[in-house]
């Protein structure tokens, strides 16, 4: 069973990678970072039309377990806590300042 994000939208990890390709975008302004998030955010776009049309008509999965759901989110934030010690780490702090 997929995660109950899969209800509302067809590519949730692609549309997390555009989100990240842009967060990237607004912050790094120089060429390099135009070249290497925006061909990345470009791909995903490509992507996700690509998908669309082969699989034809989107039809939402069944909503999954809450446990599943509970896993997902508590993964989600360890894994955001992992980035954002990295990011810190490197010299960068994610949340601005």
């Amino acid at each position: 069973a997929k995660l109950r994000v899969t209800r509302y939208t067809r590519h949730p990890q692609l549309i997390g990678f555009s989100l990240w390709a842009v967060g990237h975008l607004i912050v790094n302004g120089d060429t390099a970072s135009l070249v290497l998030f925006g061909g990345l955010l470009l791909w995903a776009f490509v992507e996700m039309a690509v998908i669309s049309s082969r699989d034809g008509p989107y039809e939402p999965p069944h909503p999954p377990p809450a446990r599943k759901e509970i896993t997902a989110v508590i993964a989600t934030l360890v894994l955001f806590g992992i980035v954002s010690a990295i990011h810190t780490w490197l010299g960068y702090y994610p949340f601005g300042g």
